[in-house]
């Protein structure tokens, strides 16, 4: 679990269920274009007015649209909202990389399930990109982990910058409550990630990615009710 989002943040990635939000919509991201293949890529979140989302993944190639992810609500699990958002295409246009996460929508501090996820095309196979190895040296240390996704690198590795902090269990918790062997080394670091082995190697924390996709428009919001 990761920290609760804080604005701004992609439409279509944390789309809550509150009073400060219109219930029963559909939020369709722009589409994403490789500039390699021309592929494209394009997110729907639709929402009931029970709170329940889904979204929607939908790729297409060569003019032929499909649909190649659908996540659901499952209202009697906790984890019940979920929402996408497309960070990039690769250099050669044949893997897009997002981010999707996954919340309760009732009010509390759980956090949210962040996940990094890359697809292939041709079968359009999907694999997560795990973040538990940059803890490696952290064992029995009280951690906290975020992530932010930059993109690929030229040669076609993930970029992602990665912040390592310290712990709390409780917001009244100070770091001098914890034992020094308990407290976390912290950390600012920004790595290249190989989509196949996972195998990741250091980047200097000052790395722009650039842009291998266009979008089109600006996201689309729509009430249904």
């Amino acid at each position: 679990m990761q920290t609760l989002p804080k604005q701004p943040y992609p439409p279509t990635l944390w789309v809550p269920c509150d009073e400060q939000h219109a219930k029963e919509r559909v939020i369709k991201s722009p589409r994403l274009i490789a500039k390699a293949t021309r592929y494209s890529a394009r997110v729907e979140v639709e929402q009931t007015s029970s709170c329940e989302n889904t979204t929607t993944l939908r790729v297409t190639t060569e003019g032929k649209p499909e649909t190649i992810w659908i996540e659901r609500s499952v209202p009697e699990k906790q984890l019940d909202g979920n929402g996408m958002n497309l960070v990039d295409w690769s250099p050669d246009g044949k893997l897009l990389l997002v981010e999707a996460w996954r919340w309760t929508q009732a009010p509390n501090d759980v956090g949210v399930d962040k996940r990094i996820l890359l697809f292939a095309s041709g079968s359009w196979s999907m694999s997560e990109i795990e973040t538990d190895s940059f803890l490696a040296d952290q064992t029995d240390r009280s951690c906290w982990l975020e992530f932010k996704l930059l993109g690929f690198t030229p040669e076609g590795r993930i970029a992602m910058g990665i912040d390592i902090t310290q712990y709390y269990e409780v917001d009244e918790q100070q770091l001098s409550d914890i034992p020094l062997n308990k407290r976390c080394t912290e950390k600012h670091e920004t790595w290249a990630v190989d989509p196949t082995t996972q195998h990741h190697s250091p980047l200097s924390n000052d790395f722009h990615p650039r842009r291998y996709s266009e979008r089109s428009r600006l996201h689309e919001h729509r009430q249904t009710n």
